[in-house]
């Protein structure tokens, strides 16, 4: 657990444990084995809905090229990546609260469309203010609703 002595280095291990396995695995063969180095490389941040800056996507592949890190190394950093961490947290962020607050999905009825989570997406995403998006919800007729029915 976390704060239990080695815990960080427990889980890297875990982490490039994982990622070995996750490479090993029958449907990633199939997309990435026959791939080059470079079209690995883009098709991870392809995949990612990103697109590298050229030194990052250069030190990646000079890497796999001179053999100095594993095809999983890569794909670990590519999953780590600071800016696909912050926009996968938020679109996750903002799912939640459609499950945890209204109980449907975010194209479900009343909406049926995928509006209203990408305007909450993206002002998550502008403004950054976590706590406005719950109250958001919250503070929505709609939660009320539910909420009146329960009781």
């Amino acid at each position: 657990y976390v704060g239990a002595p080695g815990w960080q280095q427990i889980l890297e291990a875990n982490k490039k444990t994982l990622v070995e396995k996750w490479l090993e695995r029958t449907d990633f063969k199939v997309l990435y084995d026959g791939k080059s180095n470079a079209q690995y490389v883009d098709a991870l941040f392809g995949n990612m809905s990103q697109t590298p800056n050229g030194n990052e996507r250069d030190g990646l592949l000079a890497t796999l090229d001179k053999g100095s890190q594993s095809r999983g190394h890569v794909l670990l950093q590519v999953s780590e990546n600071t800016r696909y961490r912050r926009e996968d947290y938020n679109a996750a962020y903002v799912l939640v609260h459609y499950f945890g607050y209204l109980h449907r999905n975010p194209g479900d009825a009343p909406d049926n469309n995928l509006a209203g989570y990408n305007f909450w997406l993206n002002e998550l995403n502008h403004t950054g203010d976590y706590r406005s998006l719950s109250r958001v919800f919250i503070e929505s007729g709609e939660y009320k609703d539910q909420v009146k029915r329960k009781k």
